[in-house]
């Protein structure tokens, strides 16, 4: 987002400068459009291609984007609700950011969301690739905060929560709105129509999914079971359906049920973009990011509460893919297929189902998930010049039907416009994006990493997006190797998102980034971990080196070790033989079927701790934070810079060795310790109200952090310090 200039931002994305001519097509009239609308979208995304495929040397720009809610205390009454005055604080937001004085760090921009209670913010320019830009992450961040302080009412403030507790609960919203079981929208028991963003193409998209599938969507989240918690936990939801022929059919035993769009598309994260200096590069970098998702997924994972009842999970992910989730009877499997149709495996929100790039890492085996694909986009991609698999991804988007289109704008200028295209690009939301440029722009390629949760503090969320910008610098800097089956991935997406998953789950990864462990990276040690004043002062030899001559040496011992494996081969290279004998030995001794051959995949995997894998392990994965200041290491840089670098590192290192909370589990505890909590699972008013003024006063540095946040609080009071 950060990327593009706010009013073609808002113009593609939601149309606002055309409010009065746009008029979204409901289903099933917008069945008929469907093909014209695929046929013309991948015309413009030929058109756009073959324009810039040989774009390249663009800067490694970058940007956050932090999706924040409104949240309305009543210290009277004791009550947190969502204030459903998006519109009108968007623009003393935006108009505060217009007048704001000049500083270091940076402006910013305010944008709609799915929510009328939320709002979206970015830094006004993208981020340089130079590293003093680390600096202005968090400033910026603040100054964004700073913003909605000082034009917001006094009882109202901008909150960066991944989930509400109370989300669609009686009474959550201010002022009061009701659901409308009987309406033409949601049909939601619980979620209001009117807690939709007032444009048209969010009810449009929130009943189009609904009616496309033939049925409500259905989110059934396990519920936490406690001491008083009933079991089974069974709902009677009573008057609540009167008006809906569905009801509360589809909840399930000992099951959070939520039946709404809002209950997904209404939550918060923190996404990172980045700009590639090419095609090339940026199909490399998506693949590669895609194995890391799961991890700063469980990192992150900020969300155990849903519509007022603890859950038995910690993120939000598989809510959202289930709350725009718009498959039919036949392409979920409920029912056999009639002609024309097929099984769809994923929710048009999910992880990634193919890789990009075409080099010899990336072997065909890894690709080991359905991939369903629209053969006729898939052969005019290939005759267009498309490669093979960059064909196969957007042949794979192109199997969805545009949700939102808007009669106004049903054609369109194919040499010029890129909206048929982006209606499907942009409704297909994956763990990781791939973003073209758009048309008639300096803009490069991109690619936007998106599993993230957002978190409390500014610090927490500079610490998340800083140390994601950093692992984009080391991959490509030492040319890792992050490749693994794509059902690895899937399975580990599913253990991140498991109650407290950081401390009781192991994630598949490889187990070289190399094909061999790197021998740059095996004896390095952590002696400037404490932050102490040696960290402002590094070995000479080091500030000398510059980040050219160090690249090149490391790279050097990794070609030694990819020639000796054999890692620069096509991908029908055998497993070397040391690493195969070293798997079947441990087969072998398990008990298990030991084969003559195996699969690459199967020798180079194994199962890690989050520990593990961030921080290292003794004569084990050698970790991504000493991996990352063996790059920064090099790198020439003011004393400021390499501080703040170390401070987030040693915070996200912390946090993966269950030193600090996810904010999921602080979340957890601090619930379950309130004094009016009865040990039910239930979330009363009184307790959000306590929760949300406590989250509000840790945003602000007046509450001391240190369970969430170790010697990082940043509170006025800490006692920590």
């Amino acid at each position: 987002a950060v990327f593009v200039d706010v009013e073609k931002q808002l113009l593609i994305y939601f149309r606002m400068g055309n409010l009065s001519e746009g008029t979204p097509i409901p289903w099933p009239e917008l069945k008929k459009y469907c093909d014209h609308v695929r046929e013309n979208g991948i015309i413009q995304l030929i058109n756009l291609f073959l324009k810039l495929k040989d774009r390249e040397k663009d800067g490694l720009k970058w940007g956050d984007e932090v999706e924040c809610m409104l949240v309305e205390f009543d210290d009277e009454k004791k009550t947190a609700k969502l204030s459903l005055t998006g519109k009108e604080a968007l623009e003393l937001l935006n108009s505060a950011a217009k007048d704001w004085k000049q500083t270091s760090a940076g402006t910013a921009k305010w944008v709609p969301e799915f929510g009328r209670y939320m709002v979206e913010s970015t830094p006004g320019e993208p981020y340089e690739a130079d590293l003093s830009c680390f600096l202005r992450v968090e400033e910026n961040m603040a100054l964004r905060r700073a913003q909605s302080k000082a034009v917001l009412p006094k009882n109202l403030s901008l909150l960066t929560l991944t989930v509400f507790p109370r989300l669609g609960c009686p009474s959550f919203t201010s002022p009061e709105t009701h659901p409308n079981p009987g309406g033409d929208v949601t049909k939601s028991l619980f979620f209001p129509d009117e807690a939709i963003n007032e444009h048209p193409r969010f009810a449009a998209l929130a009943a189009n999914i609904r009616r496309r599938r033939g049925r409500k969507v259905e989110i059934n989240v396990p519920i936490f079971h406690d001491e008083n918690t009933p079991s089974p936990f069974v709902e009677n939801f009573g008057e609540l359906q009167e008006g809906d022929p569905e009801g509360g059919r589809a909840a399930r035993e000992d099951h959070i049920y939520m039946d709404a769009m809002g209950f997904g598309m209404g939550n918060s994260c923190l996404q990172v973009t980045f700009q590639a200096e090419s095609i090339i590069q940026a199909k490399e970098l998506y693949d590669h990011l895609c194995a890391l998702c799961p991890i700063v997924l469980a990192l992150s994972a900020s969300a155990p509460v849903f519509r007022g009842y603890l859950s038995d999970v910690d993120c939000r992910w598989n809510v959202i893919s289930k709350s725009v989730d718009c498959r039919t009877p036949q392409e979920y499997g409920d029912v056999p297929l009639t002609e024309g149709n097929m099984r769809i495996d994923k929710s048009r929100y999910a992880s990634i189902s193919s890789f990009l790039a075409d080099n010899n890492q990336n072997r065909d085996e890894y690709e080991d998930v359905p991939l369903e694909m629209n053969e006729d986009v898939l052969k005019r991609l290939l005759d267009a010049g498309f490669t093979l698999k960059l064909a196969r991804h957007f042949a794979h988007l192109f199997i969805r039907d545009p949700m939102v289109v808007y009669k106004e704008f049903l054609e369109q200028d194919n040499e010029n416009d890129t909206d048929h295209f982006e209606n499907l690009q942009s409704t297909n939301w994956q763990t990781m994006r791939f973003k073209p440029p758009p048309p008639d722009s300096d803009i490069g390629w991109r690619i936007e990493f998106r599993p993230c949760e957002v978190q409390l503090t500014d610090f927490e969320n500079a610490a998340f997006s800083v140390f994601i910008v950093l692992l984009t610098r080391t991959i490509l800097s030492f040319n890792l190797n992050l490749y693994m089956p794509i059902s690895k991935i899937d399975e580990n997406m599913e253990r991140a998102q498991l109650r407290d998953s950081l401390n009781t789950q192991k994630f598949w990864f490889r187990k070289y980034l190399s094909d061999e462990k790197p021998v740059a990276f095996a004896d390095t040690d952590d002696e400037d971990e404490d932050e102490n004043e040696n960290d402002q002062h590094h070995d000479e030899k080091n500030e000398r080196m510059s980040a050219m001559d160090m690249m090149a040496a490391v790279h050097e011992k990794l070609v030694i070790h990819k020639e000796r494996l054999g890692a620069n081969t096509t991908t029908t290279t055998p497993v070397p033989s040391s690493v195969c004998e070293e798997f079947q030995k441990k087969k072998k001794e398990a008990g298990e079927e030991v084969t003559k051959e195996c699969k690459f995949s199967d020798c180079l995997m194994d199962e890690f701790t989050i520990n593990d894998l961030i921080n290292g392990a003794d004569g084990g994965f050698v970790g991504f934070i000493p991996m990352i200041k063996q790059y920064i290491r090099g790198m020439v840089m003011d004393i400021d810079t390499r501080f703040a670098l170390e401070r987030y590192l040693s915070f996200i290192g912390a946090k993966a060795s269950g030193e600090i909370s996810t904010t999921a589990t602080y979340t957890r505890q601090y619930i379950r310790s309130h004094p009016a909590y009865k040990k039910d699972s239930v979330v009363s008013d009184e307790i959000n109200y306590d929760l949300l003024r406590h989250f509000q006063r840790i945003s602000d540095g007046l509450e001391c952090t240190s369970k969430l946040m170790g010697k990082y609080c940043k509170c006025d009071k800490c006692h920590c310090k």
